[in-house]
C-alpha cells in the first residue's frame, strides 16, 4: 500500500479541478485506511459542499460519525446515501452498526442485497447474541466463520452461545480456534 502516492494522485486531481468532490473521498479514504482514526471530516464535507449528490461521500461520512458516536449524524447521512445509492447493501450494513439495538431489519435487508458480504453475518449474529437470540446468533456466526477464519472475537463470541446453550464441546472448539487465532486473550481460557 503506498499511501503517499495515492495521496499525492487525489491531490493532483484536487489541483486539476478543485470543484470536483471525489477526490476529496479518495484523500479521505486513503487516510483512514493509514490510520483508522484520522479526522477526515473536513475531507467529506468538502466533498459534499462541492457535489451533494454524492452518495459515496455521505456513506464515508457516516461511517466515520459512528465511529465517533454521532449516531444521528450518521443516521441523516446515510438517508442521504440511501438517496444516490439506492440498494446499496453497504448503506444498510452501517445503517444497522449506528441501530445496533433496532437494526435487525435492516442487516437482513443488507444480507438479502448482498449475501456474499459477510460483515453482515457477523453483525446478525452480534444482533442476535444481544437479543438472546442463540440459535439465530450461532447461524449467522457459523456462515461468517466458515469463510472468516482469523476473527477472534467472533469465536469467542460463538463460544459463549455455545456455552450458554450447554454445548460444552462445541464451546471448547470454538474458543480452541479464537486462541489458535490470538494467544493473548483471556477469555478463551
Amino acid at each position: 500500500r503506498d499511501f503517499v502516492s495515492a495521496l499525492s494522485a487525489y491531490q493532483m486531481a484536487v489541483g486539476l479541478d478543485q470543484n470536483f468532490g471525489a477526490p476529496y473521498v479518495g484523500m479521505a479514504r486513503t487516510r483512514l485506511m493509514e490510520d483508522p482514526n484520522a479526522n477526515v471530516l473536513s475531507l467529506l464535507d468538502d466533498a459534499i459542499r462541492l457535489d451533494p449528490n454524492f452518495g459515496e461521500a455521505y456513506l464515508e461520512r457516516a461511517i466515520v460519525k459512528i465511529r465517533e458516536d454521532n449516531i444521528q449524524g450518521a443516521l441523516a447521512d446515510l438517508e442521504q446515501a440511501n438517496r444516490y445509492l439506492p440498494g446499496s447493501p453497504l448503506v444498510f450494513y452501517h445503517l444497522a452498526r449506528a441501530r445496533l439495538q433496532d437494526s435487525e431489519l435492516a442487516a437482513q435487508q443488507a444480507n438479502q442485497l448482498d449475501v456474499t458480504y459477510l460483515p453482515t453475518y457477523l453483525l446478525l449474529g452480534q444482533i442476535h447474541a444481544e437479543a438472546g437470540n442463540e440459535a439465530e446468533a450461532v447461524e449467522a456466526l457459523n456462515i461468517y466463520l466458515k469463510y472468516s477464519q482469523d476473527d477472534s472475537a467472533a469465536y469467542v463470541l460463538l463460544g459463549t452461545m455455545h456455552f450458554e446453550n450447554q454445548e460444552f464441546e462445541a464451546a471448547v472448539e470454538s474458543m480452541s480456534n479464537a486462541l489458535a487465532v490470538n494467544r493473548n486473550q483471556r477469555e478463551p481460557y
